[in-house]
């Protein structure tokens, strides 16, 4: 478990969880478990987002790929932290759909190995290795957290959110398209 039924632990010090994805939208995967240690007593739970989403496009909701796009998309999160009681998302700001380049993954490596240290939580919250429904940026963001934490000097603590294989039906995937570079 991530933190006692009773809250923090002896001595007052707070305890924090820190969830890691890739997009605006995937703290939905695992909102309940946010939303629980978030109702806990002397604990706080924190929000990184590794890209806007300008990407993202549904299109049923009516907004083109772009900055209008990432700024909905922010905007939601934010509104859905709010929901959840949990810290409002940081923003990264990388490209979604192009976190696949050495460079950028560096990069991101670097950012997310700084706010590990900043937030120093007592556990860490991420897409697992197969990225939910195998979404490349999903997958990138859990190998580069996974990574950071197996290279040691943060919490040993690594959760996984998936989903498991017989509760995905093939005519949800079907229309979904992966953003290309």
């Amino acid at each position: 478990t991530v933190v006692s039924a009773q809250g923090a632990p002896s001595g007052g010090s707070e305890r924090k969880l820190l969830a890691v994805f890739a997009h605006p939208d995937d703290e939905t995967m695992a909102g309940p478990l946010l939303a629980r240690y978030a109702r806990q007593a002397g604990v706080s739970v924190h929000l990184v987002i590794v890209s806007n989403g300008e990407r993202g496009v549904m299109p049923f909701a009516g907004v083109p790929a772009g900055d209008e796009l990432a700024a909905l998309r922010i905007k939601e999160a934010g509104c859905a932290a709010a929901a959840l009681g949990i810290r409002p998302p940081l923003f990264l700001a990388f490209p979604d759909g192009g976190l696949n380049q050495s460079q950028v993954l560096s990069a991101i490596a670097a950012k997310l190995e700084q706010v590990i240290r900043d937030v120093a939580p007592d556990a860490i919250l991420t897409w697992g290795p197969e990225g939910g429904y195998g979404h490349p940026d999903h997958r990138l963001v859990s190998a580069v957290v996974t990574q950071i934490v197996q290279a040691g000097a943060v919490t040993p603590n690594l959760l996984y959110a998936s989903l498991p294989k017989s509760g995905l039906r093939p005519e949800l995937l079907a229309g979904l398209k992966f953003p290309t570079p």
